[in-house]
């Protein structure tokens, strides 16, 4: 007979590949191809892009309150059921968007699409890894992560084919079909080890659980270190995303062709796969004081050969540094949160540094396009946000702890 402990590595194992098939899923499937849409139901309906573009913004702003509230509702219904509903209601809002004809319809959809994303999010996954898995969280984490640029290239080649010769329904369609199907996997794998009460487990977390959610938090960051990498995790999203956003405009100010432009984009996102995996590796190896510093200057080093990129030469060099410091995002938001927060407010609070992440995301694009609006370049942006990342480098630094508080 197996011991106790094999039996618990094997279905950590199980675990694990159900985790890559979610993220590539969610993710791949969900978030990456979202712009696809854009352009095919404005023309069809006469809607102005902004104004369907509404939809990924609610999205977006339902997945940030999700994980807010998500150590609430963690606490009172366990991480199986809230995934199985989050892909039920994925697949409720991409059949509803498939048949929607009006902006609220969309907008409908959209709100019901974030509870798809915010339940199945990066939260999910690492409180199922560091469920699971006592070491090597930060290489398993990368390797999760990495399934969403593998899931982003395969749906978004497989749906531009679909909007092209079957319409936008029948993508949206696939989505739904495929979300619906996963409940089946999402039921019958996902499983939580029992923890004692002392180490957060779901007892001690539905005993603390009411009104003293946010008031615990709120004393929590009491602690410095808690309120930095807090802060630190909204100035990456702020920072890194919206950079790489504007990168394709901005090499194309800079006498780089669209079709150019767009290949080093993709490169770039391609390359923060790679590093995803190699970041975690380095925090397990190195320290999260190590990966952070190696991935924020990576970072800084992008922005600033952004500003010059205008060869293909410097398009590489741009494609390894974007991909070092996008990684940052993803992968080292919770391993940040684990760092400063027990076990137990590990799995109640890291929502609300997911939330953290969405936020700054969310404001960070919309500011980047203020700088070109007013300056009629991005370059005001890229030197701004390379300072600031050097000083929430140094805030993250003199905050990280010598051992992860949820290890101690």
């Amino acid at each position: 007979m197996l011991s106790a402990h094999t039996r618990f590595h094997n279905y950590g194992t199980v675990i694990l590949c159900c985790c890559f098939l979610i993220y590539f899923v969610m993710v791949g499937m969900v978030n990456s191809t979202s712009s696809l849409f854009i352009v095919p139901v404005s023309e069809t309906y006469g809607f102005s892009r902004t104004a369907f573009s509404v939809t990924l913004s609610l999205t977006s702003l339902g997945v940030a309150v999700i994980n807010i509230f998500y150590g609430k509702i963690y606490a009172r219904f366990g991480i199986r059921k809230m995934m199985t509903f989050g892909f039920f209601a994925g697949g409720v809002a991409f059949i509803l968007m498939s048949r929607a004809t009006s902006l609220p319809m969309f907008y409908l959809g959209g709100l019901l699409s974030s509870i798809g994303l915010g339940l199945n999010s990066n939260t999910s996954m690492a409180l199922l890894i560091n469920n699971w898995f006592s070491r090597r969280q930060g290489t398993l984490l990368g390797l999760i992560s990495a399934s969403s640029g593998l899931g982003g290239f395969i749906f978004s080649t497989l749906f531009a084919f679909l909007i092209a010769d079957h319409g936008y329904q029948s993508a949206y369609l696939c989505t739904a079909i495929i979300l619906l199907v996963m409940i089946l996997p999402t039921v019958l794998i996902i499983r939580e080890k029992e923890l004692p009460e002392e180490d957060g487990g779901q007892g001690a977390l539905k005993r603390t659980d009411g009104k003293g959610y946010f008031h615990g938090f709120w004393l929590l960051m009491k602690d410095r270190s808690v309120l930095f990498m807090l802060i630190g995790t909204f100035a990456l999203g702020f920072l890194v995303h919206s950079t790489l956003v504007a990168s394709p405009a901005q090499m194309q100010i800079n006498g780089i062709s669209p079709v150019t432009s767009g290949i080093i984009y993709g490169g770039a996102y391609f390359s923060m796969g790679v590093f995803k995996v190699l970041m975690g590796y380095a925090h397990d190896r190195l320290g999260i004081k190590t990966a952070t510093v190696t991935g924020i200057l990576g970072f800084v080093a992008s922005a600033i050969v952004l500003i010059f990129v205008s060869n293909a030469v410097l398009g590489w060099v741009y494609i390894i540094f974007a991909g070092l410091g996008a990684a940052t995002e993803s992968v080292l938001t919770p391993l940040m949160a684990r760092n400063v927060l027990s076990n137990k407010n590990y799995r109640k609070y890291l929502g609300i540094y997911s939330a953290a992440l969405t936020l700054g995301i969310s404001a960070g694009v919309p500011v980047i396009n203020a700088v070109y609006d007013i300056f009629g370049t991005y370059v005001p942006g890229f030197i701004a946000y390379s300072v600031i990342a050097l000083f929430v480098l140094y805030m993250i630094v003199i905050s990280v702890q010598p051992v992860d508080k949820a290890d101690s």
